[in-house]
């Protein structure tokens, strides 16, 4: 129901998203793009860092600033070399705040400001340490910062995520990002819920976790070679916990007996060696055994493939534990999601050690699982089109109104803290919006305009959501972010897909309805200051 509020049909006056900032923390915007115009023909966009360039000047917002910025000038006189390769972002702003007949978004009149991100890891100490999430971190800052010079509410959209992390609302990523929207008005941060929930019978997805009786194991498959072929278990035990861990390593899936084991490495220790002669090295690093930020003990495996290892699908995994207490486990690199994961192996699968299958739980990503930013997971609006070289083309194996199969799972590591999680449910799939000129998708994909194609995922619903916040703001600035979360869940609606027990670990509390959640945030007012800020 967006357009219904675009034409004030039942409303005061119509709301376009206009006096709001929408930004866009991703991979870039094309802002040559025509549907970043204004009614006049001049850009939208006031704003673009890239965060990875070094040949330009970085933003003064950012003390020991980097990277490069573009302000309005340059972007309006196509000065400008930034831009989107990947055409991800350039889709998702498109989505939030283009301005096109066919194709628009749902604040066609909002400004934007884009951040293209630092993506870096480093995993080197066994420990990954997600350099990213202080480079997101600025990003969002340097958003809202923009936004106060204008005295200008803003939105802010994360279509990405980690699995790196508690998931419990308690890592510095989360916190920061909560810190910047805490006690203000006119701010609000929403994120992609993931695209890493598996329906598949044989992989279960990325998640393992439960409470060990005696020794028992969770098996995982390497099933693709990633660039650098490193690869990451990330556990944190529940607090109090004392837990060993190994990991055994085999040739095929169970019950094949395991050819090689790694010693148990207990809370405090570190170890490392190498199986298959050499070709896979793994590291245990077990040494926090109670972190700062929520007392848990945190145990990082790292796994790195030789060359010579052709096809590590060949191979299976068993995380080991033993001891007391219980734990979550998450496997990285999570993008493309089947690139690693726990397998069903479950019960007596061998003499060595019963088998814990792994879950499809507990796959909302990181910082959606925050309890201050909205998560958003993905349904089907679209599931046939025609392509502007084949009429007969095409279609996709998505139920309309279904959740998307890979829509990522609540409920979070500790959902008594961070609410239920997702918030909510847009669409995202397959869903049309603005195509960077240096993208290059599948002519499928492509719409008759030339200028748009389709995606899918949670990364295209939360747009949706960022969109349908900016037309709250454009109504009354002082709704604070648990003002607009609060009217986004009560008004979402139920069918026959959703269930009507909700909210639930894969839609949250319902599908996303702009309409109502706008008469709903009118009629219930807002309870911040934005002149406060």
């Amino acid at each position: 129901n967006g357009d219904e509020v675009l034409s004030g049909q039942s409303l005061p006056t119509p709301l376009t998203g206009k006096g709001v900032i929408v930004g866009i923390i991703d991979t870039g915007i094309d802002y040559s793009h025509p549907d970043f115009q204004d009614e006049n023909g001049s850009s939208r966009v006031l704003a673009i860092w890239d965060q990875n360039r070094n040949n330009g000047r970085g933003p003064d917002e950012i003390t020991n600033t980097f990277g490069m910025e573009c302000l309005s000038d340059s972007i309006e006189d196509g000065s400008c070399p930034l831009g989107d390769a990947d055409g991800h972002g350039t889709h998702v702003s498109g989505t939030a705040a283009g301005r096109n007949s066919s194709y628009g978004g749902m604040a066609p009149d909002a400004k934007i400001v884009a951040v293209t991100y630092d993506s870096s890891l480093d995993i080197s100490t066994g420990y990954a340490e997600p350099i990213f999430s202080t480079k997101i971190c600025q990003a969002a800052y340097y958003i809202f910062a923009k936004a106060d010079a204008l005295g200008m509410p803003a939105v802010v959209n994360m279509s990405l995520g980690t699995h790196i992390g508690p998931h419990d609302g308690t890592s510095l990523f989360e916190d920061c990002l909560a810190e910047l929207v805490k006690g203000s008005a006119g701010r609000a941060i929403v994120a992609a819920a993931g695209n890493e929930y598996s329906a598949d019978s044989t992989y279960t997805g990325i998640h393992a976790g439960f409470s060990p009786q005696g020794t028992q194991a969770s098996n995982f498959v390497i099933r693709q070679a990633s660039r650098d072929r490193i690869y990451y278990v990330d556990i944190w035990g529940a607090a109090g916990s004392d837990l060993s861990f190994a990991l055994a390593f085999r040739h095929g899936a169970p019950p094949r007996s395991p050819s090689e084991q790694t010693v148990f490495v207990a809370p405090g220790e570190k170890k490392s060696g190498a199986f298959l002669g050499g070709s896979i090295g793994w590291s245990i690093n077990a040494t926090e055994t109670a972190s700062v930020l929520n007392g848990k003990p945190h145990v990082g495996i790292r796994i790195t493939l030789g060359q010579d290892v052709s096809n590590p699908k060949d191979y299976s995994f068993d995380l080991v534990v033993k001891g007391t207490g219980s734990f979550d486990a998450w496997l990285f690199p999570d993008k493309p999601a089947r690139t690693i994961q726990f397998t069903s192996a479950e019960g007596e699968k061998g003499a060595e050690w019963t088998f814990v299958s792994g879950d499809r739980q507990k796959s909302v990503a990181m910082p959606a699982t925050s309890p201050d930013i909205i998560a958003v997971g993905g349904y089907t609006t679209r599931n046939r089109w025609s392509s502007p070289t084949n009429a007969n083309c095409c279609q996709v194996p998505y139920a309309l109104g279904a959740i998307l199969d890979f829509s990522s799972s609540g409920p979070s590591a500790d959902p008594s803290f961070t609410g239920p999680k997702p918030d909510i449910v847009a669409p995202g799939g397959m869903i049309a919006s603005a195509l960077s000129t240096t993208a290059r998708p599948n002519s499928s994909l492509m719409m008759d305009t030339l200028s748009h194609s389709l995606q899918a995922g949670t990364s295209m619903a939360t747009p949706f959501v960022s969109g349908t916040i900016a037309l709250m703001f454009s109504a009354d600035p002082n709704y604070t972010h648990n003002d607009v979360r609060r009217y986004i869940t009560e008004s979402a609606y139920q069918d026959g897909n959703t269930g009507s027990e909700l909210p639930n670990n894969r839609w949250g509390f319902g599908k996303l309805d702009t309409l109502a959640a706008i008469e709903a945030a009118i009629e219930g007012g807002a309870s911040g200051s934005f002149a406060g800020n």
